[in-house]
């Protein structure tokens, strides 16, 4: 099951973990979990791996000139209660939508079925090329002169107020929440090693600068929906973008910008009844104070 990505920190920031690890604080809960955006480009990733998945059973029928696919699969992951197994199948369902090479009008999962529209309200536009039976085309190029591209703070105000500006054209301009406030913590220091000082490293006399942005969407499509829009969009703001998380059936993207600036969106769980919030994270270069 996905749990939110939150906060990203760079492998020289305070707190860092074995530097491909992440530590997130969310909703009172410590997650550790590996930093997809360690890479400028994704390593292979095998999406039905990643959830447990070794051998999947896809059978393609033809059915009244439409085109169902059927998915059996088993997962070596622990499964607790319905409200997991419930979770694991839309998983199942967002990873064959996102990378089995066919057309697809109806997708049946564990006896779930999921017509075409419902897929894309729930997990966006598929990839282009794949109702063609062609390879999933990866994450979208940064523009070189995207109006983010480049990363020209130096210090913790510019840098806060770069990362503010970032967050603001995404939640006010792409996304179209007028109520835009971004939030920054307390610029963390820098250290000369991998952990964060854990070990005795010594202080760079640098500092890190955090800012978060969470938002609850308007409009009928979920956030979930609007990930794949979104990465085409960071990259046309030159952020080095990777989606594979999306192809694994989670809801993150991740993002690179200067040298060690990074940016996490992820789709949080709400309370019962409550709309989802994209939880939108960035996590600067080390800069003078």
């Amino acid at each position: 099951m996905s749990v939110g990505g939150g906060w990203l920190a760079s492998g020289r920031g305070q707190g860092a973990v074995l530097a491909a690890l992440l530590v997130v604080t969310l909703a009172g809960v410590l997650i550790v979990r590996h930093d997809p955006a360690d890479d400028d480009f994704p390593r292979p990733v095998d999406p039905w791996g990643s959830a447990g998945i070794t051998d999947p059973v896809i059978t393609v029928w033809a059915e009244h000139g439409r085109t169902r696919v059927d998915v059996d699969v088993s997962t070596r992951l622990p499964l607790g209660g319905p409200g997991d197994r419930s979770g694991f199948g839309r998983r199942v369902a967002k990873i064959a939508w996102r990378v089995h090479r066919g057309p697809m009008d109806l997708l049946v999962v564990g006896g779930a079925k999921w017509e075409r529209a419902q897929l894309e309200h729930a997990f966006g536009a598929r990839p282009a090329g794949l109702d063609q039976g062609q390879a999933p085309p990866g994450p979208p190029v940064a523009a070189r002169d995207g109006a983010f591209h480049d990363f020209p703070a130096r210090d913790v105000a510019a840098a806060e107020e770069w990362q503010r500006r970032l967050l603001t054209e995404i939640g006010r301009d792409h996304l179209g929440v007028p109520a835009t406030v971004a939030r920054a913590e307390d610029p963390a220091g820098c250290y000369d090693g991998l952990f964060g000082g854990i070990f005795g490293e010594s202080a760079t006399g640098q500092f890190q600068v955090r800012v978060e942005l969470d938002l609850t969407l308007p409009g009928d499509d979920g956030p979930e929906a609007r990930l794949p829009r979104l990465a085409d969009h960071l990259a046309g703001l030159g952020l080095r973008v990777r989606t594979d998380s999306l192809d694994t059936g989670l809801p993150d993207v991740w993002a690179r910008f200067g040298e060690e600036g990074r940016m996490s969106v992820t789709v949080t769980d709400a309370a019962p009844g409550m709309p989802p919030h994209l939880l939108i994270g960035t996590s600067s270069d080390c800069v003078d104070r």
